[in-house]
């Protein structure tokens, strides 16, 4: 298997976990200020993604993925408790999205907050979808010129998203 294969195909294993992780968390005490209900989260304003949200997430927040190791100790477990050893068999894909094309390489973790899950590809355009039903909400291309490829040493991919205040 091919560097570039690879790295697209671990890219998709990450979207798929997250796509998981956000669709297992439908079950999760709902609770938010403003409108709509997230599963997973305590009461806060949507969007605002400070220091003490994301140190709080593990716990207060399962359902959410708020920075790329899930919290700044960068643990990667989610304390949602629906996926156990007895139902794991009955696990399957929610939604799949496409971003970009097959040349791109997905190398960031995606990131999940208040209910939209965010991603980037390759030439860092970056996506919002609603995590329970995939539906894209926006893009945004940064239209990086073409000839600034020369320049990267290990092809035109992006790293991944962040979101604080």
């Amino acid at each position: 298997m091919s560097i570039d294969r690879y790295s697209h195909s671990q890219g998709l294993a990450w979207l798929g976990l997250c796509l998981i992780l956000s669709a297992c968390s439908a079950s999760e005490p709902e609770s938010r200020s403003g409108s709509g209900d997230v599963p997973g989260t305590t009461p806060h304003t949507a969007g605002n993604i400070d220091d003490a949200r994301i140190i709080a997430a593990a716990d207060a927040e399962p359902g959410s993925w708020l920075t790329y190791g899930q919290t700044y100790k960068e643990q990667r477990f989610s304390k949602l408790t629906q996926i156990n050893r007895s139902n794991v068999h009955e696990l399957g894909i929610a939604w799949s999205k496409q971003i970009g094309d097959f040349n791109m390489r997905m190398q960031g973790t995606p990131i999940v907050a208040d209910g939209v899950l965010y991603a980037t590809n390759g030439w860092s355009v970056v996506y919002a979808f609603d995590a329970a039903t995939g539906e894209q909400l926006w893009r945004y291309d940064p239209q990086v010129p073409g000839w600034k490829a020369r320049h990267a040493c290990c092809d035109v991919v992006n790293r991944g998203v962040a979101y604080h205040d």
